[in-house]
């Protein structure tokens, strides 16, 4: 957003994260900007008024429950308006629900974590609609446009070359990860 806003007129931003490093840095660079330091379940507490455009991206992926998620963001978005998220989609009929566990932490202090969940085409397209029948669901594919090396943290995507991409994303799980920006107009 902070970029977008430099290159068109936005009359109204709002930021949204739990997080108060990030909403910190956001405050700093967009100092114009509603910035909320929040959960969504909290925000949506505070009445205020739809937008015109929502993002929401690469952060559902941590949720297990697609539509309640689904629900909440259709919720800030205006008659008229558009919701717009990126997220890996699988284009196949399956949905994955997945927890990991880092092998170096491996011990008594092991964990498993969540994330990386990603949901079909038509799961996406079944938990819009159960919210608004009328809504359109449009994907696009995102390919990533330059290549991102592994980093030390391996949960976080680098980019690989494969035959039908030279900037493939995968992460620590082996997983290839195909993200899509999906726009809902409503």
């Amino acid at each position: 957003l902070f970029w977008l806003s430099h290159q068109v007129h936005i009359p109204r931003i709002a930021l949204l994260d739990p997080a108060s490093h990030l909403t910190g840095m956001a405050q700093e660079r967009m100092p114009n900007a509603e910035i909320y330091t929040l959960y969504l379940s909290d925000f949506l507490a505070l009445d205020i008024p739809p937008f015109d455009i929502v993002t929401c991206l690469g952060t559902i992926a941590i949720f297990d429950d697609l539509d309640p998620v689904v629900h909440d963001l259709l919720s800030l978005v205006a008659k008229g308006g558009r919701l717009i998220i990126h997220e890996a989609v699988n284009d196949f009929g399956v949905d994955v629900i997945q927890k990991f566990r880092r092998v170096r932490s491996l011990g008594d202090n092991a964990y498993w974590e969540v994330g990386l969940n990603i949901w079909s085409r038509e799961t996406w397209v079944h938990a819009v609609h159960k919210v608004n029948p009328d809504a359109q669901v449009t994907f696009s594919d995102f390919n990533m446009p330059f290549g991102l090396a592994p980093q030390p943290e391996t949960m976080r995507a680098w980019t690989t070359s494969v035959e039908s991409n030279p900037y493939q994303l995968m992460v620590g799980t082996g997983q290839l990860l195909n993200f899509k920006l999906i726009e809902l107009s409503i």
